[in-house]
């Protein structure tokens, strides 16, 4: 989603506090940038999961507040989080029973049922079955016949309960959903603030499921990770020109084989080979200066997806031409993110949202909702239409653009989306927004038709097929929208 992000210093963890919260809705968007003004109004609709911008991430670390609340409303560019006011669970408390009859009498009658009536208990209260008699001087055992009020006790009981059951509208498994709590965590994570929304039964079953999560991510990122110099990734890098086989780990293996297997199906438009340019233009973004010339032209030599050499039967990478450079910055979140719900659903977790920036995932639909409510199409130009909201499970939402990430020199606009072909930074300005069954797929195509176009974008979108795609660009002074044929009949179909 966003390839590029500045490096910086390692986490500092924090210890947690974890509260539950009233399920109310707050606001989630598929774009996401750090700033936090107490002077902003909060949104117009609190009912909402999602709301913002569509846009790429802002490479700057936030402060770790994992499962912590904020007392007050905190807005994140354009996306606005509405604090949930923190409740206190207290443990569940076992009452004593309130009927019981505790006799001394040595002469209490032998037979139960005259126990029964004399102690006012129910026939069920009584140490064993009723309609075993208690032989006192036969061996004999003979079945009680039911007396006429017991049959009349359970037939009202059991009307009384259907009765309780249709007045509340609840069935017993919209019982045991009311009983499971809202509880958000934030931490960051490769580069961007990595937050987890769950609905659990209590907060030690939240904050185990959030910290393995976590920990999923964080492993993920010394793997695939172009910051990191001891990164499973940056060692391959360093083999380039060598001709070695480098075995891989699942994980980078997974993660380079849907890569190449993208770039064939895009041309060459989505490329992980891209490194030596990227480097060129985050340095230019922190000069605010265009590349050398000769040094785009130079690192040109070394891009391109053929260059980079998978063995699907030994598992191995070859990097075959001096200073390649892998650059994941476009894959690796989405897949992390698909990680950090995999890990969710291993503890148990069924509805929950996982957001790395601009690529979010959710699960099944919060108790007594029919999805999460994430917005989309919203640009930065005040000649822009309204984005609208998406009610969604079981989905990604990855958005691609140059919000935040950008150059302008002498009023021309370059993203930090580097096109593989000519080496420079996309200029018409675009936001591409793509909905998938999974992170990684979202991801990886926001960021292919944010190079390719709308017009090719969207071709190669319908022959992929199961991939929704909104877009809008503004190349001059008009703003332009495009959609997929999905994306109109699945979410404008209401609009």
């Amino acid at each position: 989603m966003c390839p590029h992000t500045a490096r910086s210093p390692p986490d500092t963890p924090t210890a947690p506090a974890f509260k539950a919260s009233k399920p109310q809705r707050s606001v989630w968007s598929s774009a996401f940038r750090r700033s936090e003004s107490p002077h902003a109004s909060p949104p117009r609709r609190q009912d909402r999961d999602v709301h913002a911008a569509s846009t790429a991430s802002n490479p700057t670390r936030p402060p770790s507040t994992l499962g912590q609340h904020k007392p007050t409303h905190t807005v994140l560019g354009s996306l606005w989080f509405s604090s949930a006011t923190p409740i206190t669970i207290d443990p569940m408390r076992t009452a004593a029973p309130s009927g019981s009859c505790h006799s001394t009498d040595t002469s209490a009658p032998q037979d139960p049922h005259a126990f029964a009536q004399k102690c006012r208990l129910a026939p069920s209260a009584l140490p064993y079955p009723p309609f075993v008699q208690i032989p006192t001087h036969r061996s004999t055992i003979a079945p009680m016949p039911r007396s006429p009020w017991r049959t009349s006790l359970h037939r009202t009981l059991a009307l009384t309960l259907m009765l309780m059951l249709v007045l509340l509208g609840s069935n017993p498994l919209q019982a045991s959903a009311s009983a499971l709590a809202r509880f958000e965590f934030s931490k960051p994570q490769m580069g961007v603030p990595f937050r987890i929304v769950l609905y659990a039964s209590s907060p030690e079953k939240a904050e185990a499921a959030a910290r393995k999560a976590f920990s999923r991510v964080e492993a993920l990122n010394q793997i695939l990770s172009d910051y990191e110099y001891d990164s499973e990734l940056s060692t391959l890098s360093r083999t380039a020109g060598s001709l070695s086989a480098v075995p891989l780990s699942p994980d980078l293996w997974n993660v380079l084989s849907r890569a190449q297997k993208l770039s064939a199906e895009t041309d060459g438009a989505f490329d992980v080979t891209v490194g030596p340019l990227t480097s060129l233009w985050r340095k230019a973004r922190r000069d605010k200066q265009m590349p050398n010339p000769d040094k785009l032209s130079l690192a040109q030599r070394s891009v391109g997806w053929k260059l980079l050499e998978l063995d699907p039967k030994k598992r191995t990478a070859t990097l075959l031409t001096n200073a390649m450079r892998l650059d994941l910055g476009s894959i690796a979140k989405g897949y992390a993110v698909d990680e950090a719900m995999k890990s969710l659903k291993q503890s148990g977790i069924r509805s929950a949202l996982v957001a790395a920036a601009g690529d979010i995932l959710v699960s099944k639909a919060p108790p007594k909702r029919k999805g999460w409510d994430i917005s989309v199409g919203v640009f930065d130009t005040t000649e822009s239409p309204q984005g609208f909201v998406l009610s969604l499970s079981h989905r990604a939402v990855c958005s691609s653009g140059d919000f935040f990430q950008k150059l302008e020199i002498d009023g021309k606009r370059y993203s930090h989306i580097v096109d593989p072909k000519t080496g420079i930074g996309l200029t018409d300005h675009s936001l591409v927004t793509a909905i998938a069954k999974d992170a990684i797929t979202a991801n990886t195509w926001a960021t292919a038709i944010s190079v390719m176009g709308p017009t090719k974008g969207l071709a190669k979108c319908e022959a992929h097929g199961g991939l929704a795609v909104h877009i809008r660009r503004q190349p001059n002074s008009t703003i332009d929208t495009f959609n997929s044929r999905l994306f109109r009949k699945r979410y404008l179909r209401s609009k």
